[in-house]
């Protein structure tokens, strides 16, 4: 039996590193979940964000009049790495 996966983005919250993991489609977790990952910028293991589809989520920031505060920090750390 085929089990269909989907990738999801997570990012280091101190450096605004973004890394890919495949979950199963049926796993997937909620936007903003924690998932514990070796940072390979910051060489230690910290606590990323989930954020499903990393390009979805950059470009709704731009449209977007109010920000949240988890919205304002990744937003922040996207322009810390220069995007």
């Amino acid at each position: 039996m085929n089990k269909k996966v989907t990738p999801t983005s997570l990012i280091c919250p101190e450096c605004g590193n973004i890394s890919k993991i495949w979950r199963s489609t049926n796993k997937q977790k909620e936007m903003y979940h924690k998932k514990k990952l070796y940072c390979v910028i910051c060489k230690k293991e910290i606590n990323h964000i989930e954020l499903k589809d990393i390009d979805f989520f950059i470009a709704g920031l731009k449209f977007k009049e109010e920000l949240t505060e988890e919205e304002i920090k990744i937003k922040t750390l996207i322009k810390k790495r220069g995007e």
